[in-house]
């Protein structure tokens, strides 16, 4: 039963990206409206160069606030 349930069955079709540029409460809003907890992050190129999650935003606001 557990064994034919697959990523493809879970995953999203509708991608969210983030580039290197972009600013990091920019990022976090986007997560936010999207309801999502992660985003690849894309170069120029669209190569895959990182992911910012959810985490990485928490770490930004909780040290501009200390």
């Amino acid at each position: 039963m557990l064994s034919k349930i697959t990523v493809a069955d879970y995953m999203t079709k509708r991608l969210v990206s983030l580039s290197k540029q972009t600013n990091v409460f920019d990022a976090i809003k986007k997560l936010l409206e999207n309801k999502i907890t992660c985003a690849p992050v894309m170069d120029e190129h669209g190569q895959l160069i990182g992911m910012f999650s959810e985490k990485d935003g928490m770490r930004v606001v909780f040290r501009k606030r200390l």
